[in-house]
């Protein structure tokens, strides 16, 4: 499965990928890289702030090729609570009704490396799915 990621802080603060898998700090960048293929998007931010600025970058582009945006993309995942996701929600124009979250699928993962699991299953089960 193809891996882009994007992180907006400098080298030294980002965790460590394989060099498969490119870091983007554009949004446009990123978005050339992703269209036409229907990507799945997992968003693991690290506050609401970031989560609600890429919602909106990535509702921007998908609303305009999609009218139902969420469908847009394979799979629309966002990290957090019930409480967080719907802090999230609050400030946003637009629905994120069709977003996954919290990511993943429910198996009752509690350490990070089983929230991994959790939401390599869910990218698996959309792609053969879709």
């Amino acid at each position: 499965m193809p891996c882009l990621r994007f992180d907006d802080r400098g080298a030294e603060q980002q965790a460590p990928f394989p060099d498969t898998c490119p870091v983007f700090n554009d949004w446009r960048a990123l978005f050339a890289a992703l269209w036409p293929a229907r990507a799945a998007v997992v968003l693991l931010t690290r506050n609401k702030s970031r989560d609600i600025e890429a919602l909106k970058e990535l509702h921007a582009y998908a609303a305009a090729k999609q009218p139902d945006w969420c469908k847009a993309f394979q799979y629309l995942g966002m990290m957090g609570s019930a409480r967080r996701i719907h802090e999230v929600q609050r400030p946003l124009s637009f629905s994120i009704e069709g977003v996954h979250a919290p990511v993943g699928i429910e198996i009752g993962a509690e350490t990070p490396n089983e929230i991994a699991v959790s939401i390599c299953a869910a990218l698996i089960r959309a792609r053969t799915k879709n």
